[in-house]
This record gives C-alpha cells, structure tokens and sequence, in this order.
C-alpha cells in the first residue's frame, strides 16, 4: 500500500503538502515530491512496497527510465510484471512495476491498459503538461480527484483533498483521465455472468486450482516477513493452504507460515481458523479482543477506511486492532 497525490494547473506548494501530509501514514519509509511544468506529484511507500531500495540512493515519484521527465505516482500490485518487464528490457527489482507502466506507456499510449489484465491500481503519470491517470476495473485501489479553483487534484485518499477542498469525487474504476478533466472508460465488468462449464468436475477442480496457486506465487515472494490473517472462512484458508505450501517449497519442509486469528472469546471464526491451522500446519495465534475494545477504536477506523461498509467495517477493525 503506497499513496501519492498530484495537483495540476496553477499549482500551490503549500496545498499540496497540506494533502501529503494526510497520508503520511502510506509511506514513512521514502517519500518525495517532484514538480514537473504545470504538475506537482508526491509519492511515498511502505518499505514492503520497495524491498530492496535504499531511500539514499533513490527518488520518488519514479520517474522513467528512457525519459526522465516523465514520472509516475503509483499504487499498485501486478501479477504478471515478471512477464510484462521481459520484453520491455527491465530487471527484476524495485520499482519494477512502476517501469512497467512507463514503458507500456511509451510503447502503447492509452492502449496500456490492454495488458494489464493481471493488476490492480491507480496511478498519475505526467509527461511534459500532459496527464494520464486511471484506476482499475475492480476499483481495488483507491482514487479520488477534486478541484481547487481550477486545479485538477488527485489523491490515494479522500481525506488528502478534503483538507484543501470539498468539491471531491470518487475516480471510477476502469476509467482513465486526461489533463482536461475528461474521464474515458477503458474496461468493465461483464454485465452477466458466464455460461456454466460443461468440463467435467475433476477438470473444473483441477483449473481453479491452477489458477490461486499461480496468483499466489506472481504475488507472495517471501522477501519481506509474511503472514496470513486467518479467519477460517473459505478465502483466507484456500490462501493460507497454498501460502504455507509454496513456504515450506523455498526455505524447506521445516517452514512453518505465521497465521493469525482475530476475534471474541466466543467467536466462532477462531475455532474454525484454530482448526484449518492445524490442518495446514502453521504458527498460528490468536487475538482476542471484546466489545469496548472495538467500539473504541471504530472512529479511528472509520476515518483511516473512509468507508461504513458494514462488513468490511468489521473486518478492518479486526485487521486494526
């Protein structure tokens, strides 16, 4: 989780980092600001988002390889970067992603999005007074814009620009904007569902799990720390089972994955996780929380979520506490 904000028109320094200064939070380990023409881009990151950088040896917003002018606010994750930076010349590393999309960017202009089929993101790149900023089709990431006087404001949270303005929007996903203002949509999600699969079981069976045990290892390396927070529902166990299994592939069959469970005393995800780690055979603890502990948090959470989506109101204040 990175986050960046940008400001673009007659620009005020000052407002701008009045806005970085909210999201602070997203990157104490490097942040930067870059002024380019009639745009001001800031970028930070969590040292997870960047291993391997050093933040004396490097600047943020990242700026492009082939032409330094144009650079990238980026926050993002792509399953099929080692793929995509192939052919484009780019070593694996920090910051690969963000070359990624500048060298997509290069090559296909606006038809960048074509092969990103595997990300999720949003991002502002300007190039020389020129502004191209998007959000994927899930809306997984978060991105907001808004107007002070007739500068253009775009911002990873809502919180950066209502601190300079209240004329804000939420960006749309599978949208991109240009310097104008105009958004374009570059993609959706289907209107229907599709037709059920005539394979047999065991084929379908078979396919789905190819397909989370290839995401898991185009997302999950092990360079940094990892866990997995487990509730013992379907998702975070189907994750755990193949997390736990591609660990124990690359440091040994002594490897065991840190879990954790949140939840009451009475809480029935924690028997439910208590068993699935022991199927899996992880390093499993428990949180244990209670009800004043939760409601005390819930206004700090909410205000860091900016959202009252009542499930997932529930699970962050577990991720939280």
């Amino acid at each position: 989780m990175s986050g960046f904000v940008l400001a673009y028109g007659a620009t005020d320094a000052a407002e701008v980092e009045r806005m970085f200064s909210k999201i602070r939070h997203r990157g104490p380990y490097l942040s930067g600001i870059h002024a380019n023409g009639k745009a001001v881009l800031a970028q930070n990151y969590l040292h997870a988002d960047c291993p391997g950088a050093a933040p004396e040896a490097v600047r943020v917003p990242v700026a492009s390889d082939r032409q330094p002018s144009v650079c990238l606010g980026y926050d993002g994750q792509m399953g099929n970067a080692r793929r995509l930076a192939a052919p484009l010349g780019l070593e694996p590393g920090p910051f690969v992603e963000e070359q990624v999309v500048l060298g997509l960017y290069h090559q296909h202009g606006v038809g960048l999005f074509d092969k990103l089929d595997d990300a999720v993101f949003s991002f502002a790149l300007v190039d020389d007074g020129k502004l191209l900023a998007a959000r994927d089709v899930f809306g997984i990431k978060t991105l907001f814009y808004g107007y002070s006087d007739d500068t253009l404001l775009l911002a990873s949270e809502l919180k950066s620009l209502m601190a300079v303005t209240d004329k804000v929007f939420e960006f749309p996903p599978g949208h991109f904007m240009s310097e104008t203002g105009e958004l374009t949509q570059f993609g959706s999600l289907p209107s229907a569902p599709p037709e059920p699969p005539m394979a047999d079981l065991g084929a379908v069976v078979a396919q789905i799990t190819d397909i989370i045990d290839r995401s898991v290892r185009n997302r999950v390396d092990f360079r940094r720390p990892t866990a997995c927070l487990l509730s013992g529902g379907l998702d975070s166990s189907v994750i755990t089972y193949h997390a736990a299994r591609l660990l124990r592939e690359l440091q040994g069959p002594s490897a065991r994955l840190k879990t954790f469970a949140v939840g009451t005393s009475d809480s029935g995800d924690l028997v439910s996780a208590r068993v699935m780690a022991e199927h899996v055979g992880t390093d499993h603890e428990e949180v244990l929380i209670d009800l004043e502990q939760a409601l005390g948090v819930l206004p700090e959470v909410i205000y860091q979520l900016e959202s009252f989506d009542p499930s997932l109101v529930r699970s962050a204040v577990s991720n939280y506490l």
